[in-house]
């Protein structure tokens, strides 16, 4: 009853309360209520139109009054408005074409107007056969270019085939060059490494045998100590066990006796256990004494080993004394060798005379060749001419690109497709660059802005669908959707401090329209029914 009772202020009249079962579309409107309705007459539409232009100059915005509609609709009225787009001219000059009127639906990139062109077209010639002049010339410098390349390039080459076998010769006598010296100097290194090497192997066969000889002796006595003393330590192994074996006959004596003195009860379990106990433990030592002697044994093998193997080694002193023999005879071979190697010098000197001599001939050889570029002077000489030509021929087809682009805005299309809202200026007159001739409205989609009082505005979300009514189609609904709500109030007071000043809080909803059809023009007032969210829902919420 909130939404009845504001649309009573608004309209400056006052209603009864209404009973709790009446719905508001059976409500009487109240007295001096201008709220726009389909089912008003003509002229009561019209003088509602002329309230919302009065009000809508006075608030800088479109007023739009909403009235209830049952508790899932939402009326509310408004203009239908479209998206423009601006068509003007980018260069100054003279209208000679409007190709579309106000009302005329165009295309997108369809002509629309054109300037007068005649001194583009000039501009456009003159360019035009700047170029081709410029292309002619760059023609003539690659030619002239060409030619003197091809003549430059065989004296060249011909100087060069003579600088390259020249150059292959000297490769050639130097590598020969490199190898003899290198073979030269491998061979009497070889030899000077093998005297070396001799000289180094007598002294040291020496300190070999005589060391090998000391070793011998070394290990021979004291493998003989390690047969001794692993013999000794069998001896003693041995005695223990029988130490040890002395004891336990002794010991199963005292036990027998002891277990036939318990069976005739003259002495305790106690003691029995006891000489019981005796027995077990001599002969577990008896059993580690013979794993003792076992080892000792062994001990004496491994010792008598290792003598026999050091009483094999006096061999290696005899072989050692042979090698200190070879060393010396190989010593003065090795001398002998280097005195050889050293013959090996003498074609080193005759293949550097023969490099000397072919890199006479090379200098000879490039001689000629610096004789032969002097062509390559003219050569460059038209490659400067190639290159200024090309530059003026870039710079006559940059100037024909903007005399073209020129040109080309000279003639105005549609930036999209719509319809033609205004028309600025008429055939022959001269408008100015960035002077606007045309306003085209994009017509696939258009929108209803309507205002909505602050008490509605929980029962209306983004998504929510809609319809739009227009007289020019009488019966007819046009689907919607609400893409927009505003974020402000709307012709708020300056300070909103009681109920009566609350009530005139209203806030912009957008409600968009598809019209493939065309058929919703811009200006047109239409009233829209928003399926608000019921009464009930929101209540919950």
């Amino acid at each position: 009853m909130r939404s009845d009772e504001r649309t009573r202020r608004e309209g400056g009249a006052a209603e009864n309360d209404r009973s709790v079962g009446e719905t508001r579309e059976q409500a009487p409107r109240a007295a001096g209520d201008t709220t726009p309705s389909r089912r008003h007459p003509r002229p009561a539409r019209l003088f509602v139109a002329a309230i919302l232009v009065i009000a809508a100059a006075l608030a800088g915005v479109r007023a739009v009054q909403l009235r209830p509609a049952g508790d899932r609709l939402l009326e509310a009225s408004g203009t239908i408005e479209t998206t423009e787009v601006n068509v003007a001219s980018q260069v100054p000059g003279r209208v000679t074409q409007l190709l579309a009127g106000e009302g005329t639906e165009v295309n997108a990139g369809q002509v629309v107007a054109r300037l007068d062109a005649a001194e583009m077209d000039t501009l456009l010639a003159q360019a035009r056969a700047t170029v081709e002049a410029a292309r002619a010339r760059v023609v003539q410098a690659e030619e002239a270019l060409r030619a003197q390349r091809n003549q430059t390039g065989a004296v060249v080459a011909q100087a060069q085939a003579t600088v390259d076998v020249s150059r292959a010769r000297v490769a050639q006598a130097e590598e020969a060059l490199r190898a003899q010296r290198n073979q030269a100097d491998a061979m009497v290194a070889q030899a000077n490494a093998q005297a070396e090497a001799a000289r180094t192997r007598v002294p040291q066969t020496q300190v070999a045998r005589d060391w090998q000889a000391q070793q011998v002796t070394q290990q021979v006595d004291q493998a003989s100590a390690q047969v001794a003393a692993a013999e000794r330590a069998v001896e003693a192994a041995r005695a223990n066990v029988e130490a040890i074996e002395a004891n336990l006959a002794r010991a199963a004596l005292d036990m027998n006796r002891a277990e036939a003195l318990f069976r005739d009860g003259a002495i305790p379990e106690q003691q029995v256990d006891a000489a019981r106990a005796l027995v077990r433990a001599l002969r577990a030592q008896r059993d580690a004494a013979a794993a003792q002697e076992a080892a000792a044994a062994r001990q004496v093998q491994q010792a008598q080993a290792a003598l026999r193997a050091a009483e094999a080694n006096s061999m290696q002193v005899e072989i050692r004394q042979q090698e200190t023999a070879i060393a010396g005879a190989q010593a003065r071979q090795a001398e002998a060798g280097v005195q050889a190697a050293r013959v090996a010098y003498d074609l080193v000197r005759q293949r550097q005379q023969e490099v000397t001599a072919a890199r006479a001939a090379l200098v000879q050889a490039q001689a000629g060749v610096r004789v032969a570029q002097v062509g390559y002077d003219v050569m460059r000489q038209r490659e400067q001419d190639v290159a200024a030509a090309r530059a003026a021929l870039a710079q006559a087809e940059a100037t024909l690109a903007r005399v073209q682009v020129l040109y080309d805005h000279t003639i105005l299309r549609a930036p999209m497709a719509g319809l033609v809202l205004t028309k600025n200026v008429e055939v022959g007159d001269v408008v100015a660059a960035g002077q606007r001739l045309l306003v085209i409205a994009r017509l696939d989609q258009v929108w209803l802005r309507v205002f909505i009082p602050e008490a509605d505005l929980a029962r209306v979300r983004v998504g929510q669908p809609a319809e739009v009514f227009v007289d020019a189609f009488r019966g007819r609904a046009f689907p919607g959707t609400v893409t927009q709500i505003g974020q402000q109030a709307e012709f708020t007071p300056r300070n909103v401090q009681t109920r009566e000043e609350r009530v005139k809080l209203v806030f912009a909803v957008k409600v968009t329209v598809p019209n493939p059809d065309h058929l919703l023009k811009p200006g047109m007032p239409a009233d829209t029914k928003v399926k608000a969210v019921a009464r009930a829902q929101e209540e919950r919420r």
